[in-house]
């Protein structure tokens, strides 16, 4: 039975620089991952006009997918986001990725439980070119999910900037 879910609001999203998952609050007041499109196309829809709520469908538990008829599709993901979906939900091709980041070390798993739930982390050794930045900033605590407003204001905090729109210049 398909299940779909009216979201209010973006809680948190990961802080990896690009092509970022998030979460979405529902209108049932419970938290779920979107596997299916990425942080940085959300938030610019947002800013072209699009509203909440937004529709969602329910894969398993707390994993789900946007699915609303306003959304083009070329803005959707073709595949599920490999970190975030639970592994049989994942395609074939998927499946086969992962067992290669494993065995070449590229990708670690380590199972934890928080608060008396199984949850899987996820390390991968990524190469990226850095970018000098041209703001302030000081080394911290990696954060990888949490309140949206928080994150956001943190970042800018460490940054040194009044807002993110003056494009990295110092305040």
């Amino acid at each position: 039975m398909k299940k779909i879910v009216k979201v209010l609001r973006i809680t948190g999203y990961t802080l990896k620089g690009w092509n970022n998952c998030f979460s979405m609050e529902g209108e049932n007041k419970e938290d779920y991952r979107i596997v299916n499109f990425y942080h940085e196309i959300l938030e610019k829809l947002l800013k072209k006009g699009l509203k909440f709520p937004i529709s969602i469908r329910i894969l398993k538990g707390h994993t789900a997918v946007i699915q609303d008829f306003r959304i083009a599709n070329e803005y959707y993901r073709d595949d599920y986001c490999t970190v975030c979906c639970p592994e049989d939900l994942l395609t074939e091709p998927q499946r086969f990725e992962i067992e290669r980041d494993l065995e070449s070390g590229r990708r670690t798993e380590i199972e934890a439980e928080i608060g008396g739930e199984p949850l899987k982390l996820i390390k991968y050794k990524v190469e990226a070119k850095t970018h000098k930045l041209k703001a302030k900033y000081t080394v911290g605590d990696s954060i990888i999910m949490g309140n949206y407003e928080d994150m956001s204001k943190g970042l800018i905090k460490k940054l040194n900037v009044n807002n993110l729109e003056n494009k990295g210049k110092k305040s």
